[in-house]
């Protein structure tokens, strides 16, 4: 399997796949030790810890048409940013997926921040 860097690039090609095979899976997420593995197409990146300076969740309300009127339902992605962009967007399996995967993180990623930018302009 290729890894693909997003952001900071990681040298060591044994280390990428030995973290890539140990890490937990959320989703189309891989929490390992040092880097944080995510899926976008056919591709998997893999950006270090170290690089992320701000990841939170994003909730995406998609309009539906049900039998019994209209709706919406949440899609909800993991952010991923270095600061100054937005690195990724992933979506994720569901509500709890994300919370735990916001859970794993914070323990990973002490110094991010992990309020998203509304949450940074409210105060």
């Amino acid at each position: 399997m290729k890894f693909h860097p997003a952001g900071a690039s990681v040298e060591d090609g044994a280390l990428i796949k030995r973290e890539y095979e140990t890490a937990r899976q959320i989703g189309t997420v891989r929490v390992a030790e040092t880097l944080l593995f995510f899926r976008a197409g056919l591709k998997t990146y893999y950006i270090p810890y170290d690089a992320v300076r701000q990841c939170f969740r994003r909730v995406y309300q998609v309009p539906v048409k049900m039998c019994c009127g209209r709706g919406e339902i949440g899609y909800e992605h993991l952010v991923i940013s270095d600061g100054e962009k937005e690195i990724a967007d992933v979506q994720l399996p569901g509500t709890k997926a994300a919370q735990e995967l916001i859970r794993l993180l914070k323990e990973k990623m002490p110094e991010a921040d992990f309020r998203s930018p509304r949450e940074r302009t409210d105060g």
